[in-house]
């Protein structure tokens, strides 16, 4: 498939997203989150190491190990024994991943068509003709110029900003893409 048009993805912000997620990859560290947000039955907030320990019935040096890792990734710090949650990573991770996402750009150079959008998803569809073809010429910039795109290789671009299926009838209707039956797609 053709490249998409965009600024390169900022991979320091995406690594540090992935990170958070994958420190959340398994059910003891979950607890142990959900234990210093004072959401596990058994451990009120603040929660020490040895009531996340008592509530999960693992040890203490286990849920150590545990918030160690978490640590790592900015989740959780712990102060003498207790167990401190910083949730606002998720935020930071979040944002991260929208400004990796190829519509981010675009709506920097047209920001009065941010309110169609959040987190790069576009929300959905204005039903105003003279909106959707704004939206529609912003969405058309996803697709590489020149060149022709099977219907699955459309699908994948606009994708990432919503329903394809929807997405690729708006660009046709408004005639930007033109549909080949025998070939694809390819921008006009």
């Amino acid at each position: 498939m053709a490249a998409v048009t965009s600024a390169a993805p900022p991979a320091a912000g995406l690594r540090d997203a992935l990170a958070v997620l994958l420190a959340l990859d398994h059910p003891d560290r979950l607890q142990l989150l959900m234990a210093a947000e004072g959401l596990l039955p058994g451990c009120p907030a603040p929660c020490t190491l040895d009531d996340v320990a008592r509530a999960t019935g693992r040890s203490v040096r286990q849920v150590a190990e545990t918030a160690t890792r978490m640590h790592e990734s900015g989740l959780v710090r712990v102060s003498g024994r207790v167990v401190h949650a910083d949730t606002t990573v998720f935020a930071r991770a979040a944002a991260a991943v929208e400004e990796a996402m190829p519509v981010t750009a675009l709506l920097r150079r047209r920001p009065g068509l941010a309110r169609w959008f959040r987190r790069g998803r576009l929300l959905r569809v204005p039903e105003r003709n003279e909106q959707q073809a704004e939206v529609a010429a912003l969405l058309v910039e996803l697709l590489p110029a020149g060149v022709e795109l099977s219907e699955d290789e459309v699908g994948a671009v606009l994708g990432t900003v919503g329903d394809p299926a929807e997405l690729r009838r708006l660009l046709v209707d408004h005639r930007l893409v033109e549909r080949h039956a025998s070939r694809g797609y390819r921008r006009t």
